[in-house]
């Protein structure tokens, strides 16, 4: 599994998220979490990003200002309550891009 962390705690760090917008054409799966509501309302901008630049990327969102409703508005593929529902996320959108091949395969 390619996987990509990048850790920041500024609102709006530009130079990390084009960093993760980059990074992300080798990453099957990309996790964003808000600690803050204002760090919140960057993520649709960042799953356009990502999407963008790897439209095979499988992308999972989480934070205590974000719910499921949220992750489906913005994009996202799934959301993670905590860092242990994350794994089990991870997985799952691991064998949906596995799906996704085999799909591809019996075209």
């Amino acid at each position: 599994m390619k996987a990509l962390v990048v850790y920041g705690s500024k609102t709006g760090n530009t130079e990390k998220t084009t960093f993760a917008i980059r990074s992300c054409v080798i990453s099957q799966v990309v996790g964003i979490s808000a600690v803050m509501m204002t760090s919140r309302l960057s993520m649709p901008e960042v799953v356009k990003g990502l999407r963008a630049k790897n439209p095979k990327v499988r992308i999972m969102i989480g934070g205590a200002p974000v719910n499921p409703e949220a992750a489906e508005k913005y994009g996202a593929d799934g959301y993670a309550k905590d860092a242990g529902a994350a794994v089990d996320e991870a997985i799952k959108l691991l064998k949906m891009l596995k799906q996704d091949e085999l799909k591809k395969q019996c075209l």
